[in-house]
């Protein structure tokens, strides 16, 4: 995995994040959808964390 990928996904999220604050905004999911939604988002947000870990891990075992 290199860099660009992780800017992919942080690009995932941050269209994620403008969904869910758009659709509390204007009301136009129900709870049950906007819960589904935070808790995709909070898997997105943990998918970009854990891959940021390993290529950096992978980065400095290089040296």
């Amino acid at each position: 995995m290199n860099f660009y990928h992780l800017y992919l996904k942080k690009r995932k999220i941050n269209y994620m994040h403008q969904v869910i604050v758009k659709a509390q905004n204007e009301e136009l999911l129900k709870s049950i959808q906007l819960d589904v939604l935070l808790r995709g988002y909070i898997v997105l947000i943990y998918v970009l964390w854990e891959s940021a870990f390993k290529t950096l891990h992978e980065y400095f075992l290089k040296f």
